[in-house]
């Protein structure tokens, strides 16, 4: 089974037995997974990576205002398997106060970059700060938040391979 498959199954399974009392809770955690829909074009070929994310989020004040942490891996392959796993802090802006609400994001990290060309003796790996921003939306459903969101992480030391990623995820906030 794909690992991309058993995470997603498993977000949707655990979901509801830890999911919120109230809706608007001041603090809560969640995951997502999807694809890296940047680094994937090589040439005329695209090949969208797995991406998989877990966060922590605080909204101290119950506005449209939350404070969150973000912690995001990706795998692409291509000529090289390229990886990339890091922690954001980041906030985050309700545009409304409905049952849907668009949002915006931004904020920085300290991400992992690894490269490998499948050959033992050439990974190439460094650290990178990085700025991310993004939007999406998330719609009350079933006493949980479900969320779409695409992130643009620009890699403040990427090279040809890791400059930017672009996780498009689908999850749930519990």
């Amino acid at each position: 089974m794909r690992p991309y498959i058993l995470i997603t199954a498993l977000t949707v399974a655990l979901a509801r037995p830890v999911g919120a009392q109230t809706l608007d809770r001041p603090f809560g955690a969640s995951a997502s997974a999807g694809i890296e829909a940047l680094g994937g074009q090589y040439g005329s070929s695209w090949n969208a990576g797995f991406t998989a994310q877990l966060g922590l989020y605080a909204r101290p004040t119950r506005d449209a205002w939350a404070i969150r942490l973000t912690g995001t891996f990706y795998n692409r392959q291509s000529d090289a398997r390229i990886q990339m796993a890091g922690w954001a802090a980041e906030l985050s802006y309700d545009l409304s106060r409905g049952a849907t609400r668009p949002y915006v994001l931004g904020g920085i990290g300290m991400d992992w970059l690894f490269r490998s060309l499948d050959q033992p003796a050439d990974p190439l790996g460094h650290w990178s700060g990085a700025w991310i921003v993004g939007a999406g939306v998330q719609h009350r459903f079933a006493g949980l938040w479900w969320f779409a969101e695409a992130r643009y992480h620009h890699m403040t030391k990427g090279s040809f391979w890791g400059s930017q990623a672009m996780p498009v995820t689908v999850g749930v906030r519990f």
